[in-house]
């Protein structure tokens, strides 16, 4: 078992040599996932080149979109938290495995990242231990069969230090105090 955190692209955006799209911020936001994509592509071509990639489940997905000047209630958003939104809420999955389809794209396949747990349960051949309340659905599963689903999701409308202000007053706060 592996994971790996990616965190670029992330603010401050570069303009990378090889991938210039021009000097504004969206532009060089998009030159950082253009990096991102093809550094993770390097990767993966060499990853399925190895004797035990056929042996192992590959799960690639983002932890949240980026708003790049869109409007959300009016206002242009720059950012990645405090809305829900599809601009923050919609992001990409790559999955490849024994048992998957290759080369497709299923762009109607709602899936979550719910899902990523049971999938590795599934992948496994294990059944979840029920005190771990599993919610989502193995992505072997949805694409055997497809479930019409709503994908819940949260965010706060504060951040930073106000954040955590709330958190530490609502752990001593009576009922109705917030």
């Amino acid at each position: 078992f592996a994971w790996v955190h990616i965190y670029e692209p992330h603010a401050p955006y570069k303009l990378h040599k090889d991938f210039d799209f021009g000097e504004k911020k969206r532009q060089k936001y998009y030159s950082e996932i253009a990096k991102t994509d093809a550094v993770l592509g390097t990767f993966m071509e060499w990853f399925f080149k190895q004797p035990y990639a056929e042996d192992t489940l590959v799960i690639v997905m983002g932890d949240h979109g980026q708003g790049l000047g869109e409007k959300i209630r009016g206002k242009k958003f720059w950012g990645h938290h405090v809305h829900v939104n599809d601009v923050v809420s919609r992001v990409p999955l790559f999955v490849a495995g024994q048992g998957l389809p290759q080369g497709e794209v299923d762009p109607e396949t709602t899936v979550s990242q719910l899902d990523i747990m049971p999938t590795l349960f599934d992948y496994l051949g294990v059944t979840p231990p029920p005190e771990l309340f599993i919610q989502g659905y193995s992505i072997y599963r949805l694409l055997a069969r497809p479930v019409e689903r709503s994908i819940s999701t949260e965010a706060f409308g504060i951040r930073g230090q106000d954040f955590f202000t709330f958190v530490r007053h609502a752990k001593s706060a009576q009922p109705g105090e917030l």
